[in-house]
């Protein structure tokens, strides 16, 4: 696995200027390292929309020390090819997850008196929203070529399972 050092110099070696013009981004591609040791982290920002957010905290171009302007997602795009051979979608990263039953129990923080370990059934969950999650779930599983965004729920559901989605995957990440 590269170092953000070594990203730099290879970015160096593509564009020009110095490895301290590239240096905070590569390192904030590889941020997740903290959380988790391997390539699994790659998964948070090793993807296209990482790139673009990339370009979001550090700008739409680079200014380097030789003078010369480059377009931030060049360096993010660089840096994921060399890390994954390609550049996927948050969805490529997604398909590879493997579901597990406590991925799929939501429960609005603000009406949940329980733990989220208590079985469902012992739970004051909407019966209706779980099976409408389980349906998406199942959805997505049984046509691969498919990303869950194309599955047609309702926004609110969405912004909520991403959010879950998210979550579940750090705390993933931090217990490994």
């Amino acid at each position: 696995m590269a170092s953000p050092y070594h990203h730099s110099l290879s970015s160096v070696k593509k564009w020009g200027g110095d490895v301290d013009d590239y240096l905070a981004t590569h390192e904030w591609l590889d941020a997740s390292k903290e959380l988790h040791g391997d390539f699994r982290h790659r998964m948070l920002r090793h993807h296209s929309q990482g790139i673009y957010e990339a370009a979001r905290v550090f700008g739409d171009r680079l200014t380097l020390s030789s003078g010369r302007v480059i377009p931030t997602r060049w360096v993010g795009e660089q840096h994921v090819v060399e890390d994954c051979g390609f550049i996927p979608s948050l969805s490529d990263w997604c398909k590879q997850i493997q579901p597990a039953a406590w991925m799929n129990r939501p429960s609005q923080l603000s009406q949940s008196t329980t733990s989220p370990h208590t079985p469902a059934a012992e739970r004051d969950g909407d019966a209706v929203a779980d099976r409408r999650w389980s349906e998406v779930i199942n959805q997505a599983l049984q046509d691969r070529d498919r990303t869950l965004p194309i599955v047609e729920i309702d926004q609110e559901i969405w912004d909520s399972y991403i959010g879950a989605m998210l979550n579940g995957i750090e705390d993933q990440l931090r217990a490994s």
